[in-house]
């Protein structure tokens, strides 16, 4: 899959799991997204042979993205970013 590819594929899986919001409260639902998200990581790194990810690294990228207006897809690109190097950088 291509660095652009990773990113769609991230982003629409974030998007579908935001949609989760609604049958949970805060912190479960952001705690959902968190888990979701370095599950996928992960997944898409085992078949590139790579090391996991932890959630410290996914909180590390979460954080970087929030505040942002385009929250959402800057917390795609940071974990699709995670895939494939070992440092994201805002």
């Amino acid at each position: 899959m291509s660095y652009s590819d990773e990113f769609d594929y991230m982003y629409e899986f974030l998007k579908r799991t935001q949609k989760s919001r609604k049958y949970m409260d805060f912190p479960d639902w952001h705690n959902f997204e968190k888990l979701s998200m370095l599950a996928a990581v992960n997944e898409h790194r085992a078949e590139l042979s790579r090391e996991p990810r932890s959630l410290a690294d996914i909180e590390r990228v979460e954080q970087m993205a929030s505040g942002h207006i385009d929250y959402t897809k800057k917390f795609a690109l940071y974990c699709a970013e995670l895939i494939h190097t070992d440092e994201v950088r805002p």
